[in-house]
Formats: C-alpha cells, sequence, structure tokens
C-alpha cells in the first residue's frame, strides 16, 4: 500500500484527470460496493490494477489501470464512456489506495459492451505454460508453432542444436535469428509457440527466411498493409423493451492467432496483422461466441470497426446482402411540431437528415441507427449544427426543460407576427402543424376616460377596445394585458394583436402607481399619480376626463412644490426648522386628499408636529374630531402634550373599564384619544364615525397584516390618515404593504401582487431594482429625518419627560400605600416636627417611589408574583424603538432590584446588556465602559444611578432613560453628563419617565420650584425636612 503522502498525490491526480463530479461518482461507487473484484500486479516501477466494477443496473464492467509514480500511464474500460477516465478507473484505484483487495471474478459471458474495450491497449498475457496455448506450423484454427526445419533432410530440427547450425552457412543476420530462436525454443511445443511477446520477432524471421505451411507446402507471406476481407452477421433481437445487435463472424476456414489475444488471421499463405480493434473484436467473439450490443451503443461500434478496416461488411442471415449504411455528410433541418394551446405549446424537435428524422430527445449525440425495414443507417449526427438550431429557438423564446421542448404561445405568436420568415429557413414548422392556419386582425386601438368619486383619493380608467371598427371585450384586453401577454385570441385560430406603445406605456404605468383588479375589470390609480402620468396621456389620442379629475390636473398644473404654512397661532411651542418642514408636508398630504407617514428618528418630535397639524387644520377650517390611538403606556404623555402645547383642542382620553358608562358625544371634543388595545375592544363604536384624522403612533403596530389591530384599523373612516412610527420597515417590505393598506387601500396593489412583485425579489433575491421601484412609488408618502441629518438644528442635549398612567393593579397599590404612609408621617411630625422627621418622610417616600416604579419593589410585596408596572412597559417600547432606529442607551435607575428586574425583561426578549452597580469593582468598571463604547453588538447599558453618576466617560451613547426620578436634580444631570461631555459627537436625548398623578410628578414640579435650594444641597437627603415645608409636604402626600 501506498505512504498517506503518495495517496493524497493519486487522489489529487485522480480528481484532475477525471474531473471532480466524475471523481465523486467513483468515490461513491466504491463506498456503495460497486467494485466487485480486484486484482493487484506489482513490477519494479510499475502497479497494475485489474478489476470488475458493477454500475447502478447492475451491468459489471471490466477496469484496467496502470500506475507508476504516482500516475496513471495505462488506463482502460468496457464501458461506454469516451472521455479520459471513467467512474469504473477511478473506483478501482481508490479500492486499491483503501487496501479494499477482492477476489478476481471470472467474467461472465453474457452481453458485454465493446465501445472503449476496442480502443484498449493489448493486455500482457502471463507467459506460464499452463495459459499458452497458442502454437504455429498452425495447428487447428487458433494456434501456430514456429518450428525450425532441416532443409537438407526435410526433418524438425528440433531444439537446434550447434552440430546442426554447423551445417549451415549463415549470415551474421541469420546467426542473430537462429539465438533468438534458441532462447525461446519450447521443447514442450517443439519450436516457439507465437505469443503477443514474440510475435514481432517472429514476424522479422519473414524477411530473412522463408516460411513455409508445413501442412499445405506452400510458403507464408505477410501483408502488413492488408486488411483482411472479414463478414460478419447481423441479427435484430428486442429484450426488455431494449433493441439489441448481434454480431456474430460468417465461419471461413482461417486461422487467428495468439488465442487470448489475436494479433493475426492466416489464410490461404498470407498473414493479415491484426488493428488493436480488431485484435480486440476478434478475442471478443473467440471468447463468447457472439457479440451483444445494445442498439445505441452499437452505432459507435459500427463505425469504429469500419474505419479500422473498410473491407469488413455487415451482411443479414438471409440474402447475404448489405445491410448497414454509413451517413456521414448531410446536414440537418430543423422541424418543429408545435401544439397549441392556451398558455404552454408542447414542442417536438426533429431533425431532418435527407428524409432520415431523429428526435431531439434521443440521448445518442454521435450517431443515429434508424431501421428503415431494409437496411439499418448510421447517422453521424452534426451536434454543432443541432445545437445551433438549439441555440437558435432559445433565442426566440423555446425553452427545454427535463428534456421536453415548450413555447408560451405568446411568444410563438410574436415569432409568427413578426418575423413570419423565421419557420422557412433551417428551422420549419412540421407539415400538419395547426400552427400553419394562425392568422391575425389589425393592432388594437383605445379610448380612455378618467373619473374621480367624490371624497376619494384616487380616479378610475375606464377603457374601451376596438380593432377596423370591430368593438373587442375589454375583459379580454384587460386580462391579456395583467398576465403580460401581447396577442387575445378572438376566435379560432385568429388572433388579436396588442401592438400599440402607447397602450402599453399607460398599462406600465398602472403597474407601477396604480391598483388592478383583473376580477371585477377596475383600474384605479391614486390622485397625486395624475402629475406622474402626465406624458403618457398627452399621447393618448381619445381621452376624456370627468370635472373631479380636471380640477385635480388644474392643481397639478399649478404645483410648484410643497408651500410654506405658518405654524398654527394656538401652538404654545417653537418648532424646529425640520419640525416647520415636517407640518408642511402634512399639511400638502391633505391639500391633495392623501395620507402618509411621519417616520423622523425617535426623539425628533413626531408627537409635537401631529399637534401642530391638529391644531392648524383646526384654525383653518373649524372644529372637527379627530382619532389619536397610541400604545397604553404613552396615551396619558399624549394628553399632556396636548394640554401643554395646544391647550384650545379640546380632547377626551377615551380609555378605562367605566368608558361605555359615561360615553360622551365624540363630536364635542377636537381631538380623542385612546389605546390599540381598546381599538380591538370597541371597534364597532368608533367605526361608525367619520374622523377628520385617524392618526397611529407608533404605527408598527399594524405591520402584521395578518392581526386583529390591522384589520379593525381599516374599518376606520376619516378623510385623512397619518401614521408616525420610526421604524415603518422593519424586517421586510410587506410591513411597510400592512401601514399603506391602512393609509391608502389599494395603493399598493393587491398582497399576492406585493409578495411576487416587491416583498420576494427584495427579501430572497436581494433585487435593488424592486427596491428602488418601491421606493419611488413611496417616497411621496413617507417623510423620514434620522437625527444626524438634522444635528444643526437639534440642541446638543434634548430633555424629554415621558409620562405615563399606572396600571390598575398599582393603582389600588399606590392609594393603600399613600394613605397608611401619609398617616405615618403626620403623626411623625405632630411628635417631633418636620427637621427631625426626615427618615420617617424619606421612607415614606421611598416606598411611594417604589410603586410607581415596580410594586414588586416595596418589601412586603416582594415575594408576590410578578406585578404589572406601566413604567416597565413603557421603558420597553422606548428601548425597542430606539435600537430598531439604531441607537445606543444608558437605563439610570436609584433602585439595583428594579435594574435586576429590568435585566431580567432583557434576558426574556434576548438582548444583550451590560450592567455596572456598586458593588461593581473600580476596574472592572472602566472595563466595561470601555467594552460598551467600541463594542457595536451590545448597545444598551444598566447602571445603578449612584455608581454611574461621576468618573465615567459613555459616550458610545446617544439616548439616556433615567427611569425613576432623583430627589436632586444635580445628581441626574451628573449622571446624564456621564454621555453627554466631550467626545461627543452625536446630539444626546434624554428620556425621564414619570409617573401620572403619584409623587413623581409632584417631586417634578418641587424640584421646578425648588431647583436652586437642590443644587445647593448636593446628595444630602436628610436635609429634606430643612428644605420644605407643611404645606408642600402636603401636595407630596
Amino acid at each position: 500500500m501506498e505512504d498517506k503522502n503518495s495517496i493524497d498525490v493519486l487522489h489529487r491526480r485522480l480528481e484532475r484527470l477525471a474531473t471532480l463530479p466524475i471523481y465523486l461518482r467513483g468515490q461513491q461507487y466504491f463506498r456503495d460496493g460497486y467494485v466487485l473484484s480486484l486484482k493487484v500486479e506489482k513490477g519494479e516501477d510499475y502497479i497494475r490494477l485489474a478489476g470488475n466494477v458493477r454500475n447502478q443496473n447492475g451491468k459489471v464492467y471490466t477496469t484496467f489501470v496502470k500506475l507508476r509514480n504516482n500516475d496513471l500511464v495505462e488506463k482502460s474500460c468496457t464501458c461506454p464512456f469516451i472521455g479520459n477516465i471513467c467512474k469504473h478507473m477511478v473506483a478501482i484505484v481508490i479500492a486499491y489506495l483503501e487496501g479494499a483487495f477482492m477476489e478476481e471474478e471470472k467474467p461472465q459471458p453474457a452481453r458485454v459492451s465493446l465501445l472503449d474495450h476496442l480502443k484498449i491497449k493489448r493486455q500482457k498475457v502471463e507467459a506460464d505454460v499452463q495459459k499458452i496455448k497458442y502454437v504455429m506450423v498452425f495447428i487447428g484454427n487458433s494456434s501456430a508453432v514456429l518450428k525450425f526445419l532441416d532443409y537438407k533432410t526435410s526433418k524438425n530440427a528440433g531444439p537446434l542444436t550447434e552440430d546442426i547450425i554447423q551445417k549451415y552457412t549463415l549470415t551474421p543476420q541469420e546467426r542473430v535469428y537462429i539465438y533468438f530462436f534458441r532462447s525461446f525454443y519450447d521443447p514442450l511445443y517443439g519450436g516457439i509457440p507465437v505469443t503477443e511477446e514474440n510475435f514481432q520477432e517472429i514476424l522479422g524471421f519473414f524477411n530473412i527466411v522463408d516460411v513455409y505451411d508445413v501442412f499445405r507446402q506452400t510458403p507464408i507471406r505477410v501483408n502488413p498493409q492488408g486488411s483482411f476481407p472479414i463478414r460478419f452477421l447481423v441479427e435484430k433481437k428486442k429484450e426488455d423493451g431494449n433493441t439489441y445487435l448481434r454480431l456474430k463472424h460468417i465461419s471461413e476456414e482461417v486461422v487467428i492467432f495468439p488465442e487470448n489475444q489475436p494479433l493475426a488471421v492466416y489464410k490461404d499463405g498470407v498473414i493479415y496483422p491484426l488493428s488493436e480493434v480488431e485484435s480486440n473484436l476478434w478475442q471478443y467473439i473467440t471468447k463468447f461466441g457472439s457479440i451483444e450490443i445494445e442498439k445505441d451503443d452499437a452505432l459507435m461500434l459500427l463505425e469504429l470497426i469500419k474505419q479500422e478496416n473498410p473491407n469488413i461488411k455487415f451482411v443479414d442471415s438471409e440474402n447475404n446482402e448489405v445491410m448497414v449504411s454509413l451517413d456521414y455528410s448531410s446536414l440537418p433541418t430543423g422541424i418543429v411540431d408545435i401544439r397549441p394551446s392556451k398558455v404552454d405549446c408542447a414542442v417536438e424537435l426533429l431533425y431532418d437528415y435527407s428524409g432520415v428524422k431523429i428526435s431531439d430527445s434521443l440521448l445518442i449525440t454521435r450517431y443515429c441507427l434508424i431501421d428503415n425495414g431494409k437496411q439499418l443507417n448510421v447517422i453521424k449526427r452534426n451536434t454543432e449544427y443541432e445545437k445551433g438550431i438549439k441555440d437558435t429557438l432559445m433565442e426566440k423564446g423555446f425553452e427545454l426543460n427535463d428534456g421536453k421542448w415548450s413555447i408560451r404561445l405568446d411568444d410563438l405568436l410574436s415569432i409568427l407576427y413578426n418575423n413570419a420568415e423565421f419557420f422557412n429557413g433551417s428551422i420549419r414548422l412540421s407539415e400538419d402543424s395547426p400552427v400553419r392556419r394562425i392568422s391575425f386582425i389589425k393592432p388594437v386601438l383605445f379610448k380612455l376616460k378618467l373619473t374621480m368619486p367624490e371624497g376619494l383619493n384616487w380616479f378610475e380608467l375606464k377603457m374601451s377596445f376596438f380593432s377596423d371598427k370591430r368593438e373587442i371585450p375589454s375583459d379580454l384586453v384587460i386580462n391579456a394585458l395583467s398576465e403580460g401577454r401581447r396577442f387575445v385570441q378572438i376566435e379560432e385560430n385568429v388572433f388579436l394583436p396588442l401592438d400599440n406603445d402607447v397602450l402599453i406605456k399607460l398599462w406600465e404605468d398602472l403597474q407601477e402607481y396604480g391598483y388592478v383588479d383583473v376580477e371585477k375589470q377596475q383600474l384605479r390609480m391614486p390622485t397625486f399619480s395624475l402629475k406622474l402620468i402626465e406624458g403618457t396621456l398627452k399621447l393618448i389620442k381619445d381621452i376624456e376626463y370627468d370635472e373631479n379629475v380636471k380640477r385635480l390636473k388644474m392643481m397639478f398644473d399649478k404645483f410648484e412644490g410643497i408651500k410654506e404654512v405658518e405654524p398654527p397661532k394656538g401652538l404654545k411651542a417653537e418648532l424646529w426648522d425640520f419640525q416647520k418642514k415636517g407640518l408642511n408636508w402634512l399639511v400638502f398630504l391633505s391639500d391633495f386628499g392623501l395620507s402618509g407617514i411621519l417616520a423622523d428618528d425617535m426623539g425628533l418630535g413626531k408627537t409635537i408636529q401631529a399637534i401642530a397639524l391638529l391644531q392648524y387644520k383646526k384654525e383653518k377650517e373649524g372644529s372637527r374630531t379627530s382619532l389619536v390611538i397610541t400604545p397604553t403606556s404613552v396615551l396619558q404623555n399624549w394628553y399632556f402634550e396636548i394640554q401643554k402645547f395646544a391647550p384650545s383642542l379640546r380632547t377626551y382620553i377615551y380609555y378605562g373599564r367605566l368608558r361605555k358608562e359615561k360615553l360622551p358625544s365624540f363630536n364635542d371634543y377636537d381631538v380623542v384619544l385612546t389605546s390599540y388595545g381598546i381599538l380591538r375592544r370597541d371597534y364597532e363604536i368608533l367605526e361608525n364615525m367619520k374622523f377628520r384624522y385617524i392618526i397611529l403612533d407608533e404605527a408598527q403596530n399594524i405591520k402584521n397584516f395578518t392581526s386583529m389591530t390591522k384589520k379593525v384599523s381599516k374599518l376606520l373612516k376619516a378623510d385623512y390618515k397619518i401614521a408616525l412610527t420610526g421604524t415603518p420597515l422593519e424586517n421586510r417590505p410587506l410591513e411597510l404593504w400592512s401601514i399603506f393598506d391602512f393609509l391608502m387601500p389599494g395603493y399598493l396593489g393587491s398582497l399576492e401582487r406585493f409578495k411576487r412583485v416587491y416583498d420576494v425579489p427584495i427579501v430572497k433575491l436581494n433585487d435593488d431594482k424592486a427596491s428602488n421601484r418601491l421606493k419611488k412609488l413611496t417616497s411621496t408618502f413617507v417623510l423620514r429625518r434620522l437625527k444626524d441629518q438634522v444635528a444643526s438644528d437639534l440642541p446638543p442635549k434634548m430633555e424629554i419627560i415621558q409620562k405615563c398612567n399606572l396600571s390598575d393593579e398599582q393603582k389600588e397599590i399606590y392609594k393603600s400605600i399613600l394613605k397608611a404612609q401619609r398617616e405615618r408621617v403626620f403623626e411623625e411630625i405632630e411628635k417631633k416636627g418636620i427637621a427631625k422627621s426626615s427618615i420617617t418622610i424619606l421612607s415614606a417616600l421611598m416606598k411611594l417611589r417604589q410603586v410607581c416604579c415596580h410594586p414588586n419593589l416595596v418589601s412586603e410585596l416582594k415575594s408576590e408574583k410578578r406585578m404589572e408596572s406601566a413604567k416597565l412597559e413603557l421603558m420597553k417600547d422606548i428601548v425597542d424603538s430606539v435600537l430598531d432606529e439604531g441607537h445606543r442607551v444608558i437605563i439610570y435607575s436609584q433602585f439595583v432590584e428594579m435594574l435586576s428586574i429590568i435585566k431580567s425583561e432583557f434576558d426574556k426578549e434576548n438582548l444583550p446588556y451590560l450592567y455596572l452597580d456598586g458593588s461593581t469593582p473600580a476596574a472592572k468598571r472602566l472595563k466595561l465602559v470601555e467594552e460598551f463604547n467600541t463594542n457595536r453588538d451590545c448597545n444598551l447599558f444598566l447602571i445603578s444611578l449612584r455608581a454611574g453618576g461621576v468618573g465615567l466617560n459613555i459616550t458610545g451613547a446617544d439616548y439616556v432613560i433615567h427611569y425613576d426620578p432623583w430627589w436632586n436634580p444635580a445628581v441626574m444631570d451628573q449622571a446624564t453628563d456621564r454621555v453627554h461631555r466631550i467626545g461627543q459627537t452625536k446630539n444626546v436625548f434624554v428620556y425621564k419617565l414619570i409617573t401620572i398623578g403619584t409623587v413623581e410628578e409632584k417631586i417634578l414640579k418641587l424640584q421646578e420650584k425648588k431647583k436652586s435650594i437642590f443644587d445647593r444641597v448636593i446628595g444630602n437627603e436628610e436635609s429634606i425636612g430643612k428644605l420644605i415645608g407643611k404645606e408642600e409636604l402636603s401636595m407630596l402626600f
């Protein structure tokens, strides 16, 4: 066995010679046990392998390989493979390398494939006496022994002793052959038995001495150029559905020798040396009596034999007539037999070689055997020319799949209509093809009418079609266009060409900007697209507009861009420049009856821009109710923002368990606030009203088009709809479709069409063209500004107070603790006074603050099951939005236990985070900060307020969340300054979470009132009794 290095070299050499697919197949053959036997012969500098390998159908092939210096120097196999190295050769070499030595099996005298075997180098036959049965002096018809004949005595001279040699006067050359004769002499035969090894030397005798046929007493000569006129009997046989040819040699008085590897034929005093192919052929016939070959394999065999010996003839058994003819010269004509159908036409491709038709589906690629009843016609196929025919067909739309040809009916009609001469050249239609009966009428013409229903933001296209004064049903044309067809069948074999460039352009515009409902025969486009298709409409000769479309057209004709509007006077806020542009855009949408998505980065004031729009509309058009739907966690914050920035907007919160019992008339309010949860439960109440605006805050809540929230939101009615979300598209374009389906149903087409045209190409194929088309289609209705884009408009640090209500459970707990702690505090103050009651005051306030953060923080409730916390849900909503927009967040809390609860929530969501509190060693703190600042894979950092308030530089974050307010605002400012400091390159957004109607909200007011005092008394909590009076304590409790 070879060493490991040699084995690796041989494997690599095999792979290069065989090509990777064949090498892998051979490797699989070995693993599957297809190597039946293996014999190894080792010489001084070579290794010869011989073995039998079966294929998947059980057919056995004999394979030979000779290895020398890690290379394959000789190789052969009886399989029909024509290339360099076949999988059977690979299999026996791998079997040898793997040490799989198996006993050699005797070949079975069954059906044998000769194709490549006839090309093999003759195998050496081991020269032991038992295997040598080849004799000359012509014994029988397969052996010969060269004996020396003493001409003086006319007797066999036997071993040619010196005594005999001395009788003759010999030339030096004769002496060389005499010594050769003596060295090969075999007393068993009384001469030299002719073998493969000595055959050429023996032929040399015929050049210098006379050789006689002992039995016939005639001289023997060699005819090295001539070929023996062999005749073979050809019989056809069918078995297992296959056709086989059986070749038999017609018996003649000849000697074919040597026996195991015939090298020559002797007849009538002439020796005819055999070619390699003839030798192998004789060997097979001698061994098996006849050769049985599959019909397809016979083609190459017959040609190979004729090339070697033109005198060979193939005759039949009855009249001895030639029954095989060979035709190699003619070029084929492609014949296509097409059977039309509604969509795909079945096609059969034939090659006509001088009247002999060969199907393209035949697996034989070089030769074809055609049986016309009298002769077997062997046609050598011109594969290059045939390939040219196939390439031409494919260029015209013909397709080849799994060996079967087809063509779309529309592509076939296009050939017939635009290039009728195509089938008159090297490719022709079959004589009986129904395609020959197809005809066309004149191309289509059309009329167009645009109508726009009152109060809607789309218009309809009504089209009528005709050809040469003949009206064509519109559904036939629209169906054809929607399926991408360019021809309409009017009657049997009669077609209408949709050969109208303006019609095709209009249809492309419809596909790009509009909505097609084929079933209802509805063609719609959004109002804004009227401007986009203006160029196409000008090309239409017969077009009509209704009054609404005419008015819209006039508006577009006068449109010179989004106009600037003055912020409403009742808005108690100064808008940043980018926020003013946002208001301009929102007003522009309403002017044209459109809806849209305000998708600014979190913290850029989507809420204040929406409030400004509502205030603007009230001042311009009077009071009318708008509906704002928000997550529960920010419902109160919206109310707070409206009261603060637009107090003239009468606002009602439709929420709570008693909401239906106290239900007022919504028409009495400018703004109705509710949550997505209430929308799902009370949609039957809300769908009965028509609002001026419906505004969805955090509109990603309807991104799942199958959700209940999305489905009921579509039932709501409004003149205009606005979606507010920093992440209109998080995972895939279908989310954007779902939001648009609420804003402008049908604008992005049906769900199935959107999937096919946009979602699948973008998500699975990374199709940039589809992405760009979708962006172009939606850009008018989506306004998105990132924080970096408007940085120049923003202050370096923006503080945002985010408020929320306590959950129902929290409220009950808060009320209970407030009542108990209030009594306890004021009893203490009565006894000791405020100054000496600081600890009691702080303890009571601590419990109330803990309930606001999370009820489980209260010592008496720690062992209870995990309770609800509205503030926790608010924080999670903010974190989700901020992370989705690619930002990084620091979360501060005074309570370590609260940070632990937050950690557990992040763990559930598999959100990575870093954590730091007072127990973290100083050295590790610096490592954590360094990791956060440099590792973009972790975007959350939880820090206890006291531990992270000083000495750290956390400029990797750009958002800060203060989960709970500290008594001293300076401590919170110090913590914020860990992020907002030198080295920070981004604007910093600071969120302070406050629960409404609780001690947190009261502390916030107290901080604003006493800020100068808190600034001077940093961190001295126990001084609180000196800072506030009894009146302020009453406010806190």
